[in-house]
Parts: structure tokens; C-alpha cells; sequence
């Protein structure tokens, strides 16, 4: 993974880097990502600072994971804070769908992780943006943010919902 290291780099001293992941069902066989990046982070000197789940109300299938795994790493070794111990290990959102794009976010999760992890004020960075989600999530939380995506049309997508957004709050 060359994410970890740029981010060891990068994060300030007290920032906080959060991932979500699926693990993969394949056949009969669960691929259990989670762990891998955990133990990719924590060689890399992170400590694993909060461990959430995500349920995202997809019902039960057989060849589907309806579940997310929320990691939440500090470069060094840490303790968790006391504001993150009063809030729920389970987070429950469903994903929305957007033109012809499947956003696999839900704006309340990622409104709560927001709350959870960071102070307004502060910078979010998304390196994998998809429709704006998180960056409309932050915005509305008085965050800044930075988010990169590589697909030019979804990269579209996500300008338009934040010049909406915009347009919105302008009008209210």
C-alpha cells in the first residue's frame, strides 16, 4: 500500500486517518480486508485509534457483505480520546443513488464520522471523492476539504452536487 506511508508523512501530529472497507465474498470464501489494512497501518508504526461498523440496510444475500468495517488510525501510538467513547460502535445509513452513479455513502454515516473524528475548523482530505459525499458532509460541518478523483465523469458529478449545495445555502 503506498497510501500509508505518504499519509505517515502528511497527518498532522493529532490527526486522525479513517477508512472504510468491505471485506470481499468470493464463492464461499471471505476475503477479510480489514485485517490486512490494519496490519499494513500498524507495521507502519499507526496505532489503531477507534474500530466502528457501518450497516448498510442492504438485507441479507448470499454473494453480498451489508456491513463495512470503519478503521480509524493516529501515526504513533495512542489512545483513544474520551469524546469517541460516547457514541455508537454500530453507525447505520443506507446508500443513495445519483444519476447514473451508485453512491456507496451514506451522508448520515459519514455526517457522524465527521462529528466523531474531527473539529470544525479542520481539513478533510478524500483521495477517492466518487460523487462528493464526504465533501458535502464536511462542508455542511464547517470543514475544509480536499478530494481527489480520478474518473472525469464522476469527478463532474461531484462538482455539480457542491455548486447545488452552494446554490442552496446562497437561497435559504
Amino acid at each position: 500500500n503506498t497510501m500509508a506511508p505518504r499519509l505517515q508523512k502528511y497527518l498532522v501530529p493529532e490527526g486522525i486517518f479513517v477508512n472504510t472497507n468491505t471485506d470481499l465474498r468470493k464463492n464461499s470464501n471471505i476475503r477479510l480486508r480489514h485485517l490486512d489494512i490494519i496490519n499494513v497501518f500498524l507495521g507502519l508504526g499507526f496505532s489503531l485509534y477507534d474500530y466502528r461498523i457501518w450497516d448498510k440496510q442492504m438485507g441479507h444475500h448470499l454473494y453480498r457483505i451489508a456491513f463495512s468495517h470503519i478503521l480509524a488510525f493516529r501515526c504513533g501510538k495512542h489512545s483513544r480520546i474520551s469524546r469517541n467513547l460516547l457514541t455508537d460502535d454500530i453507525l447505520v445509513g443506507k446508500a443513495k443513488m445519483f444519476d447514473w452513479y451508485h453512491d456507496a455513502n451514506s451522508h448520515e454515516v459519514f455526517n457522524k464520522l465527521i462529528e466523531i473524528y474531527s473539529n470544525p475548523g479542520d481539513v478533510i482530505y478524500d483521495p477517492f471523492v466518487g460523487s462528493g459525499t464526504l465533501l458535502i458532509e464536511a462542508k455542511k460541518l464547517g470543514r475544509k476539504s480536499i478530494g481527489i478523483e480520478l474518473d472525469e465523469m464522476v469527478a463532474e458529478l461531484c462538482k455539480k452536487r457542491l455548486k447545488d449545495m452552494a446554490f442552496n445555502e446562497q437561497h435559504i
